[in-house]
């Protein structure tokens, strides 16, 4: 049960408007003073920690609630009390009361850009569309918060990709056989993410960190006392999700789904009008050449669906059942060997090596025997 004075807390909140979230002069004063006092984003979060608790359902870190204590100047900066929420005042890690799962609050305005937002993850996350190949980050909970003018969506506490690396070639082709998947489901039901960059794909970690990761350093362990223990993809096989829906469109007519370009020239190949289906194809493939077939060594096999993935004319791209029909085909004609072999990142451009210069197929042999086999054998031959 709440106490009186949370209960007073809680009406406050419902009452007056909120901290502006910005760095005052007051909070560089406290700052000055003692470095471990909270910025101008924890001090908005700790003005809603009490109404997210007993209203909302959804507990704060320590550090945000009404009766925290600022450590002193001398207390050591790597204790969790003194680590800061450096990430805004729009995105916050919490724990739901009624279970104790870790979620992810993030804060949109509560205007019609993004009630489109709300509207397309309510859909991918609808009974209806419960599909092994929906690989859209679940909406969990979504409610406003007061006197903001902003609604707050509640997703499962989620990690980044590519953290930690991939192990082997088998593990990677398991992530971009999900990615494909994931889009192409979503084209199928006419939409469009418009966004599927490096950034905004994460997976549900729950199989490879069963006790849980640090939302601040996602290295550490909950408690913040040492390294967060973990296994490998191939051990506990994980889900790859997409967030982050802002620039996402839902249209019936995909050939008549035409908008402005809504980021860089950089990104985005054409200063017109341009269609958003090719253009996440473009994206996927423009990751998979960078990440991977740039990044690493081995994947040489992907360039040439990569190459049509991320042809400049959109038109020219194939669809998305057209890449994972493709992608099929590749990955099934991958021998065992191959799977279970290593990968290893790209080092030629600091020996001024050719891009296609691969690793020799002796060595890619031995690799990709298990390291235990391997070390039997040089115990074997020690003897």
């Amino acid at each position: 049960m709440p106490t009186s004075r949370e209960l007073d807390l809680v009406r406050l909140v419902e009452t007056t408007p909120p901290p502006s979230g910005e760095d005052t002069a007051e909070v560089w004063r406290a700052k000055s003073v003692n470095t471990n006092a909270l910025n101008g984003t924890e001090l908005r979060w700790r003005h809603y920690q009490p109404w997210l608790k007993h209203r909302a359902g959804y507990e704060l870190r320590p550090r945000y609630r009404y009766d925290w204590q600022v450590p002193s100047q001398r207390a050591h900066a790597e204790t969790e009390d003194c680590q800061e929420n450096m990430t805004g005042k729009l995105v916050i890690d919490a724990t739901r009361v009624s279970d104790g799962c870790r979620v992810f609050i993030k804060v949109i305005k509560d205007d019609g850009g993004s009630l489109a937002q709300q509207e397309i993850l309510k859909y991918l996350s609808s009974d209806a569309l419960m599909d092994p190949r929906n690989h859209t980050a679940p909406l969990v909970d979504v409610f406003a918060l007061p006197n903001s003018g902003q609604k707050a969506l509640v997703m499962p506490l989620l990690r980044p990709w590519h953290s930690p690396g991939f192990d082997t070639v088998g593990e990677a082709i398991e992530f971009v056989r999900q990615i494909f998947e994931g889009m192409q489901f979503m084209h199928e039901h006419n939409i469009a993410h418009g966004d599927c960059t490096y950034h905004n794909i994460m997976y549900d970690a729950t199989p490879m960190y069963p006790d849980g990761f640090h939302p601040l350093d996602i290295d550490r362990t909950v408690a913040w006392d040492g390294k967060a223990k973990h296994f490998t993809r191939t051990e506990r096989p994980v889900r790859y999700r997409f967030i982050d829906f802002a620039l996402a469109i839902k249209c019936d007519d995909k050939a008549a789904a035409l908008r402005p370009p809504e980021l860089s020239k950089e990104r985005v190949i054409a200063n017109t009008l341009y269609n958003p289906f090719p253009t996440d194809v473009w994206y996927l493939g423009n990751l998979i050449q960078v990440e991977f077939i740039e990044g690493y060594t081995g994947f040489g096999f992907m360039k040439k669906l990569v190459a049509d993935m991320t042809k400049d004319d959109p038109a020219e791209r194939p669809t998305m059942d057209e890449v994972v029909a493709r992608f099929e085909n590749i990955s099934s004609s991958l021998s065992s060997v191959t799977l279970r072999r290593p990968v290893t990142r790209c080092y030629w451009e600091f020996f001024n090596m050719p891009s296609d210069w691969h690793i020799p197929t002796i060595v890619q042999l031995i690799m990709a025997i298990p390291r235990a086999w391997r070390a039997a054998w040089k115990f074997f031959c020690i003897l």
